[in-house]
């Protein structure tokens, strides 16, 4: 119905620790970031031939681990969810483990992986306006170089 494609967009829009659970068919969420950061696996599994995975950091960006400070806040804040409180404390280390496959799949011909070029330091909650001007041009730059490999690789 609309109303749960409504109420699945707004837990699509949520971050841990900052927004409530969004409640969708009766099963409260929070975006599918929060346990699967990189969701190319869902195409692999469904039987898609062509997968363009479009990054947000540069191919050599791997993410530091989770401290323990924000394990012990996981925990508390979703003690009446220690699945997720578990995926939280180990995203680091999803992240980089799907970077590492990512690399290994693109090289082996299975997807297409683009990255930006650099690095633009910016927060989850960035509210410059200069900051995320150029975060957009450089992916707006590399996406332009990286077309042709774009429309080799769909053959298009």
């Amino acid at each position: 119905s609309c109303s749960d494609i409504v109420a699945a967009i707004k837990a699509s829009a949520t971050m841990p620790f900052i927004s409530p659970m969004v409640d969708v068919d009766g099963i409260p969420c929070l975006d599918g970031g929060c346990t699967v950061k990189i969701p190319y696996r869902w195409a692999m599994d469904n039987g898609f031939e062509k997968i363009l995975v479009v990054r947000t950091r540069p191919i050599w960006f791997r993410s530091e681990p989770e401290g323990k400070p924000f394990m012990e806040l996981s925990k508390r804040i979703y003690r009446n969810y220690p699945e997720l409180a578990e995926q939280l404390d180990h995203q680091s280390e999803q992240y980089n483990t799907a970077c590492d496959e990512l690399e290994a799949l693109q090289e082996a011909g299975r997807l297409l992986m683009i990255n930006p070029s650099g690095s633009i330091a910016i927060s989850t909650l960035e509210g410059d306006m200069e900051r995320l001007g150029a975060l957009y041009l450089l992916g707006r730059c590399d996406a332009l170089i990286q077309l042709p490999a774009i429309k080799a690789y769909l053959g298009l």
